[in-house]
């Protein structure tokens, strides 16, 4: 799976506070793979830090604190984490659907958002991992709502990864096949690596207007 994270998360301030040197690198590493910026603070500064959320150790927390908290073993995985990180700085307050997109086929895209951010686009080549990663996602107590949306160009991997949904025990969530006819960008410079798959998913995770068939689990 060849994971990119590409949220654009410029409206939250968000603060690394930790003198030890290998959870500030775990936490580092993350934030610049996610292409997140970052402000670099002592952890006594945790109480008077302006910003959204606080990313730390348990043990450099403070007991009580305004702002919301974030530790290095909550950043095992990379698209959770960063909903999570989300869901800490308010994003969700108006809207915290999961919508995780499908474009399937040989290759098959995928896209994630929650509270309207796009948290992850990968590349599957299974279909039973996939189901997998998406059953693993919808389990995640926080979202009020969650959609798995399904191009309609391949019903045959399409109808696989449903029933290899249904295999998993997945709390309630809508199925909607959508028309992607439209959702292929046609560059030829979108080809390597599977962006044109993966940028076909996230167009289908947003087409709840062209919704042809819902099934509510």
């Amino acid at each position: 799976m060849d994971c990119l994270v590409i949220d654009h998360m410029q409206e939250y301030r968000i603060g690394v506070a930790t003198t030890r040197a290998r959870p500030y690198y775990t936490l580092v590493t993350w934030l610049r793979k996610a292409g997140i910026s970052f402000d670099t603070l002592e952890p006594e500064w945790i109480r008077t830090y302006t910003g959204h959320i606080v990313l730390t150790t348990r043990e450099e927390a403070p007991a009580q604190c305004p702002v919301p908290l974030m530790y290095t073993d909550e950043m095992e995985d990379d698209t959770l984490a960063l909903a999570q990180v989300l869901h800490r700085c308010g994003a969700d307050s108006f809207d915290g659907t999961l919508v995780a997109g499908v474009d399937p086929g040989k290759t098959m895209g995928f896209s994630a958002s929650y509270a309207g951010h796009e948290i992850e686009r990968s590349l599957f080549v299974s279909v039973p991992s996939l189901a997998v990663h998406i059953a693993y996602m919808l389990e995640w107590p926080v979202p009020s709502r969650r959609i798995v949306r399904v191009g309609d160009g391949d019903m045959h991997t399409a109808k696989c990864l449903v029933s290899e949904l249904a295999s998993h025990n997945i709390p309630s969530f809508d199925l909607e096949f959508v028309d992607e006819s439209s959702t292929s960008p046609r560059s030829r410079h979108c080809n390597s690596r599977g962006k044109r798959d993966m940028l076909a998913a996230k167009t289908i995770s947003c087409m709840d207007g062209a919704v042809k068939l819902v099934v509510a689990e």
